[in-house]
């Protein structure tokens, strides 16, 4: 580029002219394309930073990408002849998960006029070779090492129902890391256990020891070691040594830990020979639980007081309309309950129980406890057993964790009483 200045001087009719030559500047971008290898698609982006600097210090700049793509610094614009010497590299994140890369790009540029009124560069890299200055690659790889621990719960003497019993995995400080419950199937699903960084990791695995009289748990102890080393291409590596992390298992026994009974209550009021009922003892008492039970299937609305063990029997004769609670047994909702009523008052009246020969597996009735929450339990047996068959209503009313059992009479015998018991077994739905 050329200017022409026109200076006129006082006095004078000579005409002077300054010619300057500005050559036009000349830009340069530096960038280029970052790849990271086998991250996982299923998590968020991740930051990564690349800095530029002028190698006496005169000049800098960051950019900040997330994930794989191109990155690019701001352009530089130069508008005269000289020499600028640039390193580009890759900040160092704090992700343990990811290699950074450490290479560093030292670039030289030799800005000079190419005599046609243009200013160029000429661009090499540390060994005089010529680069592009927008193909600084960087490459990251995600390296995290996995171990994926599992086992299998296996209950004897009744059916395991999912969310049943809990499992720990400890550190070798004994801090708890994992606490996990069983699914329906008895799988012990624990969530993966990563890696980072090298080193040795000690851990055991072991069944929470419960409260609940009816189940021997299991008290086994697995031990197993993770060593986490750096592999051929620096990836990391998990072995597993100790105790087999895919084989953690675990046996319960069920005991039909109950209520000391010889035998089932007398729920029933003879038909047949009718008899008035004796005033009850005055050292008897029962007591209210605040709880309702509701069958709206057969219009049954009773209240449900707590009866009393007394020598061996509980004394159901008074229940009248009431439903009777067995002592001993818990209350609806806090795990297996035997409520028990009668089937008839007296030859023309029927009693709460009458008709529950008719529920079927799936259907549904509810207790209303005291602070008026619901609780909704389905049906899952309707059977008949013997008038004294402590064992198989132990059997049926514990075949889940949360159950509630209606007990009553049936099959009225000639000279009086009841030949055999029907029990109806539902386990708790939602609450």
């Amino acid at each position: 580029n050329v200017k022409a200045v026109c200076e006129p001087e006082e006095l004078s009719d000579v005409l002077n002219f300054t010619n300057s030559y500005v050559p036009a500047p000349v830009s340069v971008q530096f960038g280029g394309n970052k790849t990271l290898l086998n991250y996982p698609e299923n998590l968020e982006a991740a930051p990564f930073t690349f800095m530029l600097q002028e190698s006496d210090g005169s000049y800098t700049d960051t950019t900040t990408i997330y994930g794989d793509g191109a990155y690019r610094f701001e352009s530089i614009l130069f508008d005269r002849v000289g020499e600028h010497t640039y390193v580009i590299r890759e900040a160092a994140g704090d992700a343990a998960e990811i290699l950074y890369d450490s290479n560093t790009y030292t670039v030289h540029l030799e800005v000079y006029d190419d005599g046609n009124g243009q200013l160029k560069c000429h661009i090499t890299d540390a060994s005089g070779l010529e680069i592009d200055p927008e193909q600084l690659d960087f490459i990251n790889k995600y390296s995290k090492a996995v171990i994926y621990p599992s086992g299998r719960k296996t209950l004897r003497g009744k059916d395991l129902e999912g969310g049943e019993f809990i499992f720990w995995i400890l550190d070798g400080e004994g801090r708890l890391i994992q606490s996990v419950r069983n699914n329906a199937s008895g799988e012990i699903l624990f969530e993966p256990l990563s890696f980072t960084n090298e080193g040795v990791y000690e851990y055991s695995v072991n069944e929470y020891i419960g409260t609940r009289e009816i189940f021997v748990y299991d008290d086994t102890v697995y031990h197993f070691t993770v060593t986490v080393t750096r592999g051929e291409s620096d990836e990391l590596i998990a072995e597993v040594s100790g105790d087999d992390i895919y084989a953690l298992d675990f046996t319960n026994e069920y005991q039909m830990v109950f209520y000391e009974l010889d035998t089932l209550p007398e729920t029933g009021i003879s038909s047949a020979h009718p008899e008035a009922l004796s005033e009850m003892p005055k050292d008897l008492r029962y007591t209210p639980t605040g709880m309702t039970l509701q069958i709206p299937s057969l219009n049954v609305m009773s209240e449900i007081i707590t009866v009393p063990l007394r020598d061996g029997e509980y004394p159901v004769e008074w229940l009248g309309m009431d439903s009777g609670l067995l002592s001993g047994t818990a209350l609806p909702g806090q795990g297996t309950s035997v409520i028990a009523a009668h089937n008839t008052l007296s030859a023309e009246e029927y009693g709460p129980f009458a008709m529950i020969f008719d529920l079927e597996p799936g259907d549904r009735f509810f207790v209303r406890n005291a602070a008026n929450d619901l609780l909704i339990y389905e049906v899952y047996s309707n059977e008949k057993i013997g008038a004294h068959d402590v064992t198989g209503l132990s059997r049926a009313a514990s075949r889940f964790s949360n159950t509630v059992t209606l007990l009553t009479c049936e099959d009225e015998l000639p000279e009086g009483g009841y030949a055999s018991r029907r029990i109806v077994s539902a386990k708790l739905l939602a609450r």
